[in-house]
């Protein structure tokens, strides 16, 4: 069974305290002006455009994950940050207000549409929570803060708005996610969760890897051939790490496209720069799009079989007992409560008191287990099989019987 932790929580993302609320202010403003800064260094062609523009993203995905009553400070502070970027890159002051006007219809259309819609930090883990982030996330924040982009720079008008429209829609469908899946709330399940980031990394490294000789090796060293073996790491993405793996994964795809189309490699050089960018653009948002609804329905199909476990564990005739001996994490039906006579809670107490080790070889041992009692049993058999180890406890009215994995134990009870 899956626990959620809730990393939103920390202390920083809810202050009570000015020194704290000034804490948070400074991290928005400064991560606001780096990622203002990168959107501004990944542009691309003669006409300096951005086919990524990260800075809003970066700011919603905040306003998200913090109390709503912080969100003017937080949006003071991130535009007081876009504010001296924009001065140091020589905007004029009338292209400043139009951007700033920009940025406001995105973040407020985003944040309060995201809100609305989910009740919180959104959680893409399923195909409906997907449609809603894709609506409320993507497209209409997008489409609301284009109109005031081809006002602040010269060239056609739809031409910009198109580039523009694109560079913030591919954004908010791969970076939000991943902030969000980052530090928002996230199932931990015991063992899995250590082996994770060993795999993630593992799944980062191969990505790298196989995007640096597609978008960004020297022509003697790329193939466009390449790209056909990116799919298999955004399906390894998709299956093992869900939204947040695919979003994680895209990120780094487009940071080596742009990098390479910056410096006159990979794929997106062939023709007009205008074209470049387009092509660029759909590429990434085409690449994320299935992949992220491929890895809903995975979550969505995750969901379904744990209600149904659940459903199965919680109307069982027979008391059954669940205990995660790596995460300490304890559940047992209300049939078992009825047969023993225990609440919940006293039978996690009882499951601490026992503090049982199951090692390598699947031994079990008996580490300070105390005398009988009401909240503690005695270890009566223990015995090592073929598929594990088990034991018996003799508790004051029942007997329980234990089969112990390296990761968890499972015990149903009899008289």
């Amino acid at each position: 069974m899956a626990i959620e932790t809730d990393r939103s929580s920390w202390k920083l993302a809810n202050p009570n305290s000015p020194r704290q609320i000034s804490v948070l202010a400074c991290l928005v403003a400064l991560l606001s002006y780096f990622a203002a800064w990168l959107g501004g260094t990944l542009t691309v062609g003669p006409h300096v455009d951005w086919p990524l523009w990260l800075g809003n993203v970066v700011l919603v995905s905040i306003l998200l994950l913090v109390s709503r009553s912080l969100w003017p400070i937080v949006i003071a502070a991130a535009y007081a940050a876009f504010v001296v970027n924009d001065l140091l890159a020589g905007l004029t002051i009338r292209s400043i207000v139009l951007l700033i006007l920009s940025d406001t219809c995105e973040v407020l259309t985003a944040a309060f549409g995201l809100s609305y819609a989910f009740a919180g930090v959104p959680r893409l883990n399923s195909v409906r929570a997907l449609a809603k982030f894709f609506l409320f996330g993507v497209v209409l924040p997008s489409f609301a803060g284009t109109f005031f982009v081809p006002l602040a720079v010269h060239g056609s008008y739809w031409v910009n708005w198109r580039i523009g429209f694109f560079s913030e829609a591919i954004v908010c469908l791969t970076l939000m996610p991943a902030i969000l899946g980052w530090f928002g709330k996230r199932p931990t399940q015991g063992r899995e969760s250590r082996t994770n980031p060993l795999e993630a990394a593992a799944l980062i490294a191969g990505l790298v890897v196989v995007g640096y000789f597609a978008f960004a090796a020297p022509g003697r060293y790329s193939s466009e051939t390449l790209l056909y073996a990116l799919v298999p790491f955004l399906l390894w993405a998709a299956l093992r790490f869900g939204t947040t793996g695919v979003s994680s994964s895209a990120i780094a795809i487009a940071v080596l496209a742009m990098w390479g189309a910056t410096h006159g490699r990979g794929p997106f050089i062939e023709s007009g720069s205008r074209h470049n960018v387009l092509s660029l653009q759909l590429f990434l948002f085409f690449t994320a799009a299935p992949f992220m609804v491929l890895a809903a329905i995975v979550e969505e199909s995750k969901q379904a079989s744990e209600q149904l476990f659940r459903s199965i564990f919680e109307n069982a005739q027979i008391g059954i007992a669940y205990f995660n001996i790596t995460s300490q994490e304890h559940i047992s039906n209300r049939a078992l409560h009825e047969m023993l006579g225990y609440s919940g809670e006293e039978l996690s107490r009882l499951s601490s008191g026992m503090r049982l080790s199951l090692r390598r070889n699947a031994l079990l041992e008996r580490n300070d287990m105390p005398n009988s009692s009401r909240e503690n049993g005695t270890l009566t058999n223990m015995s090592n099989t073929s598929f594990g180890a088990t034991a018996a406890f003799l508790l004051p009215t029942r007997n329980f019987s234990c089969l112990g994995t390296p990761t968890a134990s499972r015990g149903t009870f009899s008289d």
